[in-house]
C-alpha cells in the first residue's frame, strides 16, 4: 500500500537524480566555505606572531 508521501518522495528522488546542477553547487558552497575557514585560520595565526606594539602603527 503505498501512500501520497512514499510518491512525493519518489517524485523527488527522480529530480534530485536530474538535478545535477544542484549537486554542483553544494560542492562549490562547500569549497568555498572551507576556504574561508582555512584563510581566516591563517590570517589569525599570523596576526598572533606580530608583536602587540607592532601592531598599532600609524599608517
Amino acid at each position: 500500500m503505498t501512500t501520497p508521501f512514499d510518491h512525493f518522495m519518489k517524485a523527488f528522488t527522480d529530480w534530485l537524480d536530474t538535478a545535477w546542477y544542484l549537486w554542483v553547487a553544494m560542492v562549490v558552497i562547500f569549497a568555498v566555505v572551507v576556504a574561508v575557514v582555512v584563510l581566516s585560520k591563517v590570517r589569525a595565526r599570523a596576526r598572533q606572531r606580530v608583536p602587540q606594539y607592532r601592531r598599532q602603527l600609524p599608517g
